[in-house]
């Protein structure tokens, strides 16, 4: 009985212990499945770029860019290997001459991208010909010349949850990022000219470090949030937003260094932070069709003059400012500073615009 029953005792550990060994694989591969993986590639700098002009189109998908990269490279592109399948990145990258590069990303959109020529289908709507490839022409519609691209794209798993961190004057917000299925790194050492056209899906812009001369980026009906964290190495000309049906969020507009700033919103829900501090004087130019937009700017930004719409159906209200005469508002002490000025010029169609000076 003895026998027996010391059998049975090293059973039932042997049995305990393939439970665990068998609960442990399991655990492991729920683990396994909860990591994304995303596919990993370079796109090199030929050399002797000056500066660079960079389209992003992304009609579908979900996009997060950032500054940094390595020295070597232009930029890197990293996809998730399910976004892969349904949203295929392509990219296209050449050298015009007087050192501009010409790079092109699009999510989505088979258009201009790695088709054999590259360059030739990138210009297949511009009148494009071999003859004509070494004339110079305008940035956004200039043949490059010919990089031959190398595509070998290892699969990396993800770092885990990553979470933005947004400061306003109502304080900072932490919310976590969600899963992207692309995400690109620029190069923050050479001037770029940026574009972006985003369409459906979630888009994270973060403009933090970016040497930027001019921005255009255009938003559908999606959720985009875009942010300058740090004052622009470099003056900017223009920055234009356009927003459709969605939300959109951009903070630090005063980083940007620009000395023109232009959001056009159609129905959706916006806010424009100012946060920074300007080195110049700025002219920000707000629309809002049917959306609505709250627009916040610390005292330490600049001293601020607002010019708006003061019509029957045009909705204005502001905050901390003092209004001087219909149509017109300023910040406290404004006649008596010398501190660079941030004129505001608000439009509110139907929609209605709020304006914190806090």
């Amino acid at each position: 009985m003895h026998t027996d029953e010391l059998l049975k005792s090293r059973q039932v550990q042997i049995w305990r212990v393939a439970a665990i060994v068998l609960g442990s694989i399991a655990g492991i591969a729920v683990i396994a499945v909860a990591v994304d993986r995303y596919a990993l590639e370079h796109i090199a700098k030929i050399g002797g770029e000056q500066r660079v002009v960079f389209q992003l189109d992304a009609p579908y998908g979900s996009v997060d860019l950032k500054s940094g990269t390595t020295a070597t490279d232009i930029a890197t592109i990293e996809t998730m290997t399910e976004d892969g399948v349904s949203h295929s990145c392509q990219w296209s990258y050449g050298l015009r001459s007087g050192g501009i590069g010409m790079l092109r990303i699009g999510l989505g959109t088979d258009e201009g991208m790695r088709s054999q020529p590259p360059i030739a289908m990138w210009h297949a709507h511009s009148g494009y010909s071999p003859a004509a490839a070494m004339q110079p022409q305008p940035d956004y519609a200039t043949p490059c010349l010919p990089q031959l691209f190398s595509f070998s794209i290892p699969p990396i798993a993800s770092d885990g949850p990553t979470f933005r961190v947004i400061s306003t004057d109502a304080g900072t917000l932490v919310i976590p990022e969600a899963k992207v299925g692309t995400r690109i790194s620029l190069s923050n050492q050479i001037p770029i000219q940026f574009s972006a056209n985003l369409g459906l899906g979630e888009s994270n812009l973060d403009l933090t470090g970016l040497s930027l001369t001019d921005a255009i980026i255009e938003t559908g009906a999606s959720k985009a949030i875009i942010c300058s964290r740090q004052q622009n190495p470099v003056a900017m000309h223009n920055c234009i937003v356009s927003a459709g049906i969605g939300l959109c969020t951009f903070t630090g507009i005063s980083n940007l260094n620009t000395n023109n700033f232009t959001f056009n919103g159609a129905v959706g829900s916006y806010h424009l932070g100012f946060e920074g501090k300007l080195n110049h004087n700025m002219d920000a130019t707000v629309e809002v069709g049917l959306g609505m937009c709250t627009i916040s700017i610390p005292p330490t930004a600049a001293r601020v003059q607002v010019f708006y719409d003061d019509g029957f159906l045009s909705s204005v209200a502001l905050s901390g400012l003092s209004k001087i005469r219909d149509g017109y508002a300023t910040s406290p002490g404004f006649r008596y500073s010398s501190s660079p000025v941030l004129t505001l010029h608000l439009s509110s169609g139907a929609g209605k615009i709020s304006v914190s000076y806090h």
